[in-house]
């Protein structure tokens, strides 16, 4: 009864946040949409989310456009990121076998990177671009959010698994808290 009032809460708070997020970044465009220059020797703005995690405002905006187009959390997206290589976008691991910053298997998802164009999986927005399809199709199966990481991490049986004993992976615990921790700490800048 304990975990399932957990999950619960859990789900809340990520829905909670990736509607909070979703609307302020959308408040933030909708403001750039709304300026009108008033002299054009005034610079030009633009305001946009920022999160505190050490990707560029471009990488970062990518990731939430790309995130946010197939309904996730792009908090999520960077907590996925910070687990997997710790923002290393040249990071390779294992032995050979997973690229980048959300750790692709190329070997097991060539169909996709074709489909998506992604050719360098050491790119940062390539990775990202095939990342988030990944995280989109496991979403479609319509199961929790611990499946959907643990699935992420360790394959579609090994979630189920997981799930039918009732156990959640360490490893989905840890991106769902740090996905919490980024959600709250993101800002709406204003740049020129």
């Amino acid at each position: 009864m304990r975990r399932a009032m957990v999950k619960i809460v859990l789900i809340v708070l990520f829905g909670a946040g990736l509607l909070m997020t979703m609307s302020l970044c959308h408040a933030a465009r909708k403001g750039d949409d709304q300026m009108e220059p008033k002299d054009v020797s005034v610079a030009t703005t633009r305001t946009f989310c920022r999160y505190p995690v050490p990707l560029d405002d471009d990488l970062q905006q990518h990731i939430i456009t790309t995130a946010v187009d197939k309904g996730i959390s792009p908090a999520l997206v960077m907590a996925i990121i910070q687990r997997e290589s710790n923002f290393d976008p040249g990071k390779i691991g294992d032995d050979g076998n997973s690229f980048g910053l959300m750790q692709i298997y190329a070997n097991q998802h060539t169909d996709r990177c074709v489909r998506l164009n992604a050719v360098n999986l050491l790119d940062p927005y390539q990775n990202i671009r095939v990342g988030v399809d990944i995280l989109a199709e496991l979403m479609g199966h319509g199961k929790s959010l611990d499946w959907v990481l643990m699935a992420y991490n360790g394959g579609m049986s090994y979630a189920g698994q997981m799930a039918a004993d009732g156990n959640v992976s360490s490893y989905a615990t840890q991106v769902m808290a740090l996905s919490e921790q980024i959600a709250e700490g993101v800002m709406v800048v204003t740049a020129e």
